[in-house]
């Protein structure tokens, strides 16, 4: 999650069941070597989406994977309500066929692990993801855009769930699987918790979303433990009365032949994989969940902004540098955008842009910079340097890169630069390295509320239009509008002509007023309260 890649994750699940599977053994007879051989077993699927992810080749192919999104309520439901369905039939057949045999009224299930808190955080993740999604802030603004990391997204998803499934075949594993899935569950469920409370509260940047955290680490003290107080208190009153009605309903249904327990599989052996499957599951989207909804890594290590204030009218229009001034072809775009951005009616503001460059483009193109400033754009500074899974360990040169970066910036301009753009998430901006460099730098660190990836065959749609219309409406400002291209290109596919079309669209918009800024007035570190 901080490092807002799936496959890292995987790497590391995979690394925990494999260590647990070698310390945790009910068999202690078994033999070292075969213990280990069973152990990768187990862990292969993870280690092995995340070893190919790492080798450029190979995680090519995930991009293939990329149109299967699971961040969706329908697939989240589909794909989650499964096994706890089976898990909860399975119980009520153990219910019946137990209870039936030992004519006793408690429920006895016979099984090796207390059922009732790993159901409690299953249908508790259930429930939040369905919520945090249907009700997200931002609902175009998905922070996972490269295809490669989406890809990873379910190839990981598919291998925790199949080393999940293969760990359930056998006692020796499904032992040493519990304890992993269940401290994975509750820290996904944590992180999902605050920063589904901190959407629902629009924090603006780090310091209100850590504002809010702390709030909510203090609603879940004073709160939500009690519940837990009161909730073994009710068991104690009243836990025999339910069991009682449960083992009733159960007997009934089982009598009328709807929970049959004369079957010829093993009801023990598939309740247990149930269990497992319904936990490992939540884990798998837990992940890319919370990383295409919550940069939980930025709000850490930086000062990061996904938006800025709500209801000031006040909108910020990022692009790349790269993406504007490619090639002689675009040059002629880029006079008609500007003509177009300085063009205004009645008391209309000049709108302005808020380009980011690369330590490259500042090389190359230092001129170019110096006309955006003296044109009245933003100009700050990004990363187009790829991440890749080995990134993890190379903090220092990550660091070094966003500080050359910083220099050169100042040796053009004579100043600062005041924001940093992680780009896209196949960048290294991403990484903790350069959100903790970028604030030690004294800069904000951006990324989007809208994201729109304009290609050469379709340029920019009605839909891509629709969506950045739709969030201007719902805040009425505050908006970090960011539009890539994926091919360099003229025309219709163009950057320069995507922006005018935004432009002109939010222009014409019933209620007027709304100005195209800089980045530093749309997400003010000290503003004003502005009420809708």
């Amino acid at each position: 999650i901080l490092y807002s890649d799936s496959s890292i994750s995987a790497f590391l699940f995979g690394l925990a069941v494999f260590s647990s599977s070698l310390i945790i053994r009910p068999a202690w007879d078994m033999n070292f070597s075969t213990l280990v051989l069973e152990s990768l077993k187990v862990s292969s699927p993870p280690l092995v989406v995340a070893l190919s992810s790492s080798i450029g080749s190979l995680g090519g192919l995930f991009s293939l994977l990329s149109t299967y999104d699971i961040v969706y309520s329908i697939n989240i439901l589909s794909v989650g309500s499964i096994p706890l369905a089976s898990l909860l039939f399975g119980c009520s057949q153990l219910i019946s066929r137990n209870n039936s045999s030992e004519a006793g009224s408690h429920i006895v299930l016979n099984l090796p692990i207390n059922i009732g808190a790993t159901l409690f955080m299953s249908i508790t993740a259930l429930v939040l993801f369905l919520l945090y999604v249907q009700n997200r802030s931002h609902k175009h603004g998905n922070l996972t855009i490269d295809s490669k990391k989406k890809g990873a997204n379910v190839a990981s998803f598919f291998a925790i769930v199949a080393s999940t499934y293969m760990a359930s075949q056998s006692t020796s594993t499904y032992v040493a699987m519990i304890p992993v899935l269940i401290g994975s569950l509750i820290a996904i469920l944590l992180g999902a918790f605050f920063a589904s409370v901190a959407d629902v509260w629009y924090a603006v940047g780090t310091g209100q979303f850590q504002m809010i955290s702390l709030d909510t680490s203090v609603i879940l003290s004073y709160f939500v433990a009690p519940l837990f107080v009161l909730y073994f208190r009710f068991l104690l009153k009243y836990g025999d009365f339910c069991e009682a009605r449960i083992v009733a309903i159960v007997s009934f249904l089982s009598s009328i032949g709807i929970i049959p327990t004369d079957v010829s599989y093993d009801i023990e052996n598939t309740t247990m994989v149930s269990l497992l499957l319904s936990m490992g599951v939540f884990v798998a989207i837990g992940v890319p969940l919370i990383n295409s909804l919550c940069p939980l890594g930025g709000y850490m290590y930086g000062r990061l902004y996904t938006h800025g204030q709500p209801n000031t009218k006040h909108i910020a229009l990022c692009v790349k540098f790269a993406d504007l001034f490619n090639d002689a072809a675009s040059m002629d775009e880029r006079e008609d955008l500007w003509k177009f951005l300085n063009s205004r009616e009645n008391d209309e503001k000049t709108a302005s842009l808020n380009v980011f460059v690369t330590i490259e483009d500042m090389k190359q193109n230092a001129s170019l910079m110096k006309e955006l400033i003296a044109a009245g754009h933003f100009v700050g500074i990004t990363t187009s340097k790829e991440y890749s899974s080995f990134d993890v360990f190379q903090w220092h040169n990550i660091e070094g890169l966003v500080k050359k970066s910083c220099e050169e910036y100042l040796d053009i301009t004579g100043d600062k630069p005041s924001w940093f753009h992680v780009g896209n998430t196949n960048t290294v901006g991403v990484h903790p390295s350069s959100l903790r460099t970028s604030y030690e730098l004294g800069m904000r660190s951006a990324m989007w509320s809208v994201h729109i990836n304009v290609t050469q065959s379709t340029g920019l749609s009605d839909k891509d239009l629709t969506n950045i219309v739709d969030g201007v409406k719902q805040y009425r400002g505050g908006n970090f509008i960011y539009i890539t291209a994926s091919k360099r290109s003229k025309g219709d596919g163009s950057v320069a002509v995507a922006l005018q079309q935004v432009v002109s669209e939010i222009r014409v918009l019933e209620e007027k007023g709304y100005v195209f800024a800089h980045m530093s007035s749309v997400a003010k570190e000290n503003p004003g309260m502005y009420l809708s």
